[in-house]
C-alpha cells in the first residue's frame, strides 16, 4: 500500500463537514472526527477500508443500491473528474440504520499532475430527507382528498381568478379543469343570478363577502346560467386563506349542486322543519392525521368545527380520546371501535355514521368516510384522510320516510282487510235478498194465524240481524254511507246527549265541549250517530270502576300541505284543507302499543263477549266520507280524534219515474225473487242474467222498457259500464241500481252522467217495490217539467 500524504490531516479536523481521503489505490488513509460522528464508526473501522467495504451498503434517491464504481470516490478516482452534492444512503451498521448524505468527491493532483489523493466530504440530510417525504405524502393525501369529497372545491386568488379545481367541480360546472382555471369567478361564460332567476347582487356573492371581510360563509345559495340554457342552483360554502401578516392570500370554495333539491323545494312549497333540513347543504370536513397502536393524532378543520359548534382543535391535536368525550352518550365506543379495527389492519376504510351534542346543547348527526394508507416512513403508521360530513337533516329525513313506509304498510293491510270485508258483505247481501226477499214474500202470501208464520218471522229477525252484521261489515270497508247530506257535528252531539250521558252518574262525568257556527260537513247522519256512540261507549267502557271522565269535543281544523295530526292511524294521510273534528278523550286505563296496531281489524276486542266490529266500523265510516282518525296516548287515558272534511257540494238531485222493468243481476236467486215480487205487484218483468243481454235487449227495443234494474256487481259487462251505455242511447232512460254497496259509492261512480234510483241489498219485498214506486211517482214529476222542454240529445 502506498505511504498517505500525512500533511493534510489538520487541514481535514477543521472542516465542519464529515471528511474521508482516498489514496489513489482507493483505501481510506485519513477522516475527520465529524466523519466518524455522523457514520456511527471508529477510526480504526473507517482508514484502510474502501468506499465499497460489505459492511456498509449505499442506495440512492430511488433506493436502489449504487455499484461500487458508480460511488463518488471511485469516479473521482477513475476519471480525475469532481462529483458535487450527490445525494446518497448510507447504511449505518454499529447503529443499524441509514442516514441521507450530500457527498462530494474532488482530486488532490501532485505538481506533475497526477493523482495524489481523492478528498470527499458528506454533510448529514437526514431530518430534510424525512421532512420532504412526509411533504410528498400529505400532498398526495390532499390531492386525494380533493378528489374524493362530495363537493366541488375551487381556489380563487384575491382579484377573482380561478387558480385550482376539482373533480367534483368540474362536473358541478360542467366544464373541465383546464376551462375553469384561468377565469373569474364572475366570467361572461356563465351568468349568476339567484336562485328564483331574479339579479343576484354583487354584494350579495360569495366571493365578494369572504374577499370584503375576511370572514367564512356558509350556505350561500346561487345559481348559474349558461348561454346554451342549462341551469344549476349551487350551495356555496367559503372561507379566506391567509398569509402570516394577516393579509389575504387567496379564497377556497365548497360547492354543491343544489338543483335537484331546489326544484323539490318550489315544487313541493316545502313547510315543514324537518324536511327543509333535509334539503340544505351539509358542511365538509377534512379529517386527516395518524394512526397507529400506540398513538393517534386526527387533524380536523377549525373553522368547520367552529361552525357546527365542535370543541375546538386542540381537543384533537395529540389524542383522539379527548374528542371521543365530547360525542353523544353511547357513541364513542362505536367510534373507537370503527378506527381500531382500521389500526388493526382489519379495514383501510371507516363509513360511520354517530350522533354529537354540540358545546350550545345542539344535537348533530355525522358521517365519517374515511381511508388509511401505509405511511411511507413508518411501517406501524397508518395515515388517514377523510371527510367528516353533517347529516343530522338527511336522518331525520331517513327516519321519518321509514315511519311514512310503515304507516303505508298498515294502511296497505287495513285496506285489504276492508276489501275482503267489502266482497264478502256484498255476496251475504246476495244471499240475504233470497232470504229477505223470499221469506218475506212468502208472509205476505199467508193469512193471519198460519203455523208457518212464525217460522217465517223467525227468518226475517234472523236474516236482519245478518243484514245488521252486513251493514258493520259494509261501513268498515267505507262502502256503508248513504243519504249523505250537510250536517253540522255539534247539532249532531247535541241530539245524541242523551244517549251519551247514559252512564252519567254511574262510573264518572261526561263533559260536552261543542263548537257551533263552522262549516258543515256532507255526512250520513245515521251512520255520524253510530261513529259517535262506538267511540263513546268505547271511552265509556275504558273508565275505571271508581269514576273517571269522558270529554267530547267538537271543533274544526285546517292542515297544510304535509301536516297531519298526532297519533294519526289512517286511513290514509289526510290532504290539506279544512275539517270538522270530533274528539272523545277519557282518562281510562289507556291502550298499549300492541293493542294500537290492531284496534281496527274486524273481530279483534280486548273485551270478551265482544264481536270486534264497533272501531272497525268507525274506520270504515271515516274512510267513507273522506276523513281520517288519529289515536293518542293521554297518561292516564287516551284521545281519539276524528276530521271530516267540510261539505262543498249540493245533494244530488231526484231520480226520474220507471213503468215496465228489464231485470239484469247474475245471482238467479235475487233475479228469480226479484222479479217474482214484482209481478205480484203487477209490474211486467223481462230478466236478463248479465250487462251484456241488458243491452242486447235493450237496444233491441230502446222505447220498450221504461226501468231498467241492474246490479252493480255482474260479470261480462257489469252494472255500471251497462248504465253509461244505456244513458248514451238515451239520455233520460230511467235506471234503477241495486247493490250491497253504498249509494254514495254508487253516485260517485256510476251516476255522474244522469239521475238514478238505488236499492240497497238485501231487501224485502216491500222495499224493492216501494223502491219502484218512488221512481215511478219521481219520473212522473219529471215528464211533466220535461214536457215544456225536450229531451237534451247530450244527456
Amino acid at each position: 500500500m502506498p505511504q498517505p500524504p500525512t500533511d493534510l490531516q489538520p487541514f481535514i479536523e477543521l472542516i465542519d463537514c464529515g471528511v474521508v481521503v482516498h489514496a489513489a489505490d482507493g483505501t481510506i488513509f485519513s477522516c475527520n472526527q465529524r466523519a466518524l460522528e455522523v457514520l456511527g464508526l471508529s477510526r480504526a473501522e473507517v482508514v484502510g477500508s474502501v468506499s465499497a467495504d460489505p459492511r456498509w451498503a449505499v442506495i440512492d434517491e430511488a433506493g436502489q443500491v449504487v455499484p461500487a464504481e458508480e460511488h463518488p470516490s471511485s469516479i473521482t478516482l477513475r476519471t480525475g473528474a469532481p462529483v458535487r452534492n450527490k445525494l446518497l444512503g448510507v447504511f449505518r451498521p454499529n447503529w443499524g440504520d441509514w442516514c441521507w448524505l450530500l457527498v462530494t468527491s474532488m482530486p488532490q493532483l501532485r505538481e506533475d499532475g497526477s493523482l495524489r489523493a481523492v478528498v470527499v466530504t458528506f454533510a448529514e440530510v437526514t431530518a430534510r430527507v424525512h421532512a420532504e417525504a412526509a411533504l410528498r405524502t400529505e400532498h398526495s393525501l390532499h390531492a386525494l382528498v380533493m378528489d374524493t369529497v362530495l363537493s366541488g372545491i375551487t381556489l380563487v386568488d384575491p382579484d377573482g381568478l380561478v387558480i385550482f379545481a376539482n373533480r367534483r367541480a368540474e362536473a358541478i360546472l360542467g366544464l373541465s379543469r383546464a376551462l375553469i382555471e384561468g377565469r373569474r369567478y364572475d366570467d361572461p361564460a356563465w351568468q349568476i343570478e339567484s336562485p328564483d332567476g331574479g339579479p343576484m347582487l354583487t354584494e350579495a356573492l360569495p366571493f365578494v363577502r369572504v374577499r370584503d371581510s375576511l370572514a367564512s360563509v356558509s350556505d350561500v345559495r346561487h345559481a348559474i346560467r349558461w348561454p346554451d340554457g342549462r341551469r344549476r342552483v349551487l350551495s356555496v360554502n367559503g372561507a379566506p386563506v391567509l398569509r402570516a401578516d394577516g393579509s389575504l392570500d387567496s379564497l377556497v370554495f365548497a360547492i354543491d349542486d343544489h338543483t335537484e333539491l331546489y326544484e323539490k323545494e318550489r315544487a313541493l312549497q316545502q313547510t315543514s322543519s324537518r324536511l327543509s333540513l333535509a334539503l340544505e347543504s351539509a358542511a365538509l370536513a377534512v379529517v386527516e392525521g395518524e394512526l397507529s397502536r400506540h398513538h393517534s393524532d386526527l387533524r380536523v378543520d377549525s373553522g368547520w368545527m367552529r361552525r357546527t359548534g365542535s370543541p375546538g382543535p386542540e381537543a384533537t391535536r395529540r389524542d383522539i380520546a379527548g374528542w371521543l368525550q365530547h360525542l353523544h352518550p353511547g357513541e364513542a365506543a362505536r367510534v373507537a371501535a370503527a378506527l381500531d379495527a382500521v389500526v388493526q389492519r382489519s379495514t383501510d376504510q371507516v363509513n360511520i355514521e354517530f350522533d354529537f351534542d354540540d358545546v350550545h346543547g345542539e344535537h348533530h348527526r355525522f358521517h365519517l368516510r374515511g381511508r388509511a394508507t401505509p405511511s411511507e416512513l413508518d411501517a406501524e403508521t397508518l395515515r388517514f384522510s377523510g371527510v367528516l360530513r353533517e347529516v343530522t337533516a338527511e336522518h331525520a329525513a331517513r327516519a321519518a320516510a321509514e315511519r311514512d313506509r310503515a304507516r303505508i304498510s298498515e294502511i296497505t293491510r287495513l285496506e285489504s282487510l276492508a276489501l275482503m270485508a267489502g266482497g264478502v258483505a256484498h255476496e251475504f247481501n246476495n244471499l240475504l235478498v233470497g232470504i229477505l226477499g223470499g221469506a218475506s214474500s212468502a208472509l205476505d202470501e199467508l193469512e193471519r194465524g198460519h203455523p208457518v208464520r212464525e217460522t217465517l218471522e223467525l227468518m226475517l229477525s234472523t236474516a236482519h240481524r245478518a243484514a245488521a252484521l252486513t251493514r258493520q261489515l259494509l261501513a268498515y270497508s267505507g262502502q256503508g254511507r248513504f243519504s249523505m247530506q250537510p250536517l253540522h257535528l255539534a247539532d249532531l252531539i247535541e241530539e245524541l246527549r242523551g244517549m251519551l250521558g247514559a252512564s252519567d252518574g254511574r262510573r264518572g262525568q261526561l263533559e260536552l265541549q261543542l263548537r257551533r257556527g263552522d262549516q258543515p260537513v256532507e255526512g250520513d247522519p245515521a251512520q255520524l250517530r253510530q261513529l259517535t256512540l262506538n267511540l263513546v261507549l268505547n271511552a265509556w267502557e275504558a273508565l275505571p270502576d271508581q269514576g273517571g271522565r269522558v270529554l267530547v269535543r267538537v271543533g274544526q281544523e285546517r292542515l297544510g300541505p304535509d301536516q297531519e295530526p298526532a297519533g294519526l292511524l289512517g286511513p290514509a294521510r289526510p290532504a290539506p284543507g279544512v275539517y270538522q273534528t270530533l274528539t272523545v278523550e277519557d282518562n281510562g286505563a289507556g291502550v298499549d302499543s300492541a293493542a294500537l296496531e290492531r284496534i281496527f281489524e274486524p273481530f279483534y276486542s280486548t273485551k270478551s263477549g265482544r264481536h270486534g266490529l264497533g272501531l272497525p266500523a268507525v274506520l270504515g265510516v271515516v274512510r267513507g266520507h273522506g276523513g281520517w282518525i288519529a289515536v293518542s296516548p293521554l297518561h292516564p287515558g287516551t284521545r281519539v280524534q276524528v276530521g271530516l272534511p267540510v261539505a262543498a257540494a249540493a245533494p244530488p238531485t231526484s231520480p226520474p219515474e220507471a213503468l215496465r222493468v228489464l231485470l239484469a243481476d247474475d245471482e238467479e236467486v235475487v233475479r228469480r225473487v226479484s222479479a217474482r215480487i214484482l209481478r205480484r205487484a203487477g209490474f211486467e218483468v223481462e230478466e236478463v242474467s248479465d250487462g251484456a243481454e241488458a243491452l242486447q235487449r235493450f237496444y233491441a227495443e230502446p222505447d220498450h222498457f221504461d226501468v231498467v234494474l241492474l246490479d252493480l256487481v255482474m260479470p261480462v259487462i257489469d252494472g255500471e259500464a251497462a248504465f253509461v251505455a244505456l244513458r248514451q242511447l238515451r239520455p233520460r232512460q230511467p235506471v234503477l241500481l241495486m247493490s250491497g254497496y253504498s249509494k254514495a259509492d254508487v253516485v260517485s261512480r256510476a251516476v255522474g252522467t244522469g239521475l238514478v234510483g238505488f236499492l240497497r241489498k238485501p231487501f224485502t219485498s216491500k222495499e224493492l217495490v216501494n223502491a219502484i214506486r218512488e221512481v215511478i211517482d219521481d219520473a212522473a214529476l219529471h215528464s211533466a217539467e220535461g214536457a215544456r222542454a225536450p229531451d237534451d240529445p247530450q244527456g
